[in-house]
């Protein structure tokens, strides 16, 4: 009879096969998987009456220890969500898009899909870290923009080119330059995002690979809605409207995962070592 492993050997072989024993990935203290590295367990498809038409399709599955997420013909997306609604926590959360894609991470997400979304826009005039109302105003905090380093006709890289001061312009505590993205970004790889999300304002805060991008409080937010930062104006009015946020998202919800519809898609879009702690 072959002998039976011991509970803590399991979840070791289960964390290996997340990927959190890969250097660099380690579960940090407190925060605990929500993804298992091997099956979609924990997530669903949104799916809810409210969930527009071009929400309703999208491939989700899970390949070499991550979820990995492109479009249904004829240009479908969708968001993956989670079953556990969530307040107050900080996520941790790898992301290795291909070129091309417009995805992004959900906060406090409705039955809807109607949220507070971080950009995962890997694609021209894109972005990574800062913020987009999903269905609750519009208001986009995005005072850097994505190129593509090309040679001939392969993207090699990208880089990040300012636009505007975020501070100045959208009200945020903290806004990181263009090249502060540009020394830790890595094209092609694996890079951390770090999420913390708390208050009912809220406040929100987010790194890439450990470093500072971004960080909002509700209380002084004003960034415009797309179209006006689109166009470049720099004083339209703002678009977050604070009370009607806390009235669509309830101060809390699933974190989902965007798959978005339309044209602005290209290859797949991967996540994986999900991990999150929850705070008071």
């Amino acid at each position: 009879m072959t002998p039976r492993l011991p509970l803590h050997t399991l979840i070791l072989f289960s964390l290996l096969a997340a990927g959190f024993g890969e250097p660099g990935h380690a579960a940090e203290t407190g925060f605990t998987p929500i993804f298992d590295g091997q099956t979609l367990a924990g997530w669903n498809k949104g799916s809810g009456d409210g969930v527009r038409p071009k929400y309703r399709g999208g491939k989700w599955t899970v390949q070499d220890g991550a979820i990995v997420g492109c479009q249904d013909p004829p240009l479908i997306g969708s968001f993956l969500q989670t079953d556990k609604k969530y307040e107050n926590f900080e996520l941790l959360i790898d992301v290795n898009p291909d070129w091309g894609c417009d995805s992004g991470v959900f906060l406090r997400t409705n039955d809807k899909g109607q949220c507070i979304q971080i950009f995962l826009d890997y694609l021209p005039d894109g972005n990574i870290g800062f913020l987009y109302g999903q269905s609750t105003g519009g208001y986009t905090s995005m005072p850097w923009t994505l190129e593509a380093v090309m040679e001939g006709d392969n993207v090699v890289g990208v880089r990040a080119v300012d636009r505007y001061d975020g501070v100045a312009v959208d009200g945020l505590l903290y806004s990181a330059k263009a090249d502060e993205f540009n020394k830790v970004w890595k094209h092609g790889e694996f890079n951390t995002l770090r999420i913390r999300c708390e208050g009912k304002q809220p406040r929100i805060t987010t790194w890439v690979n450990g470093v500072k991008m971004m960080e909002m409080d509700g209380s002084t937010f004003r960034a415009r809605d797309l179209a006006g930062m689109r166009k470049g104006d720099l004083k339209a009015p703002s678009a977050w409207d604070q009370a009607k946020v806390l009235e669509v998202t309830s101060g809390n919800g699933t974190i989902a995962l965007q798959v978005h519809p339309g044209p602005r898609w290209n290859g797949v879009q991967r996540y994986k070592n999900i991990q999150i702690k929850e705070l008071p």
